[in-house]
């Protein structure tokens, strides 16, 4: 499964800034990759 689903707990592994926009990379069963922080205000984060 590659969607992140609402209540998905998702590590965090590094952010960054784009244009005055947050961007987190994340990383779920092998599935890294940049997500804008904004699409993700569903989902749980695990420090």
């Amino acid at each position: 499964r590659g969607v992140l689903q609402r209540g998905d707990v998702v590590p965090i592994l590094g952010s960054t800034e784009v244009e005055g926009e947050l961007w987190l990379e994340v990383g779920l069963a092998g599935r890294e990759g940049w997500v804008p922080a904004k699409s993700l205000k569903y989902i749980r984060f695990q420090r």
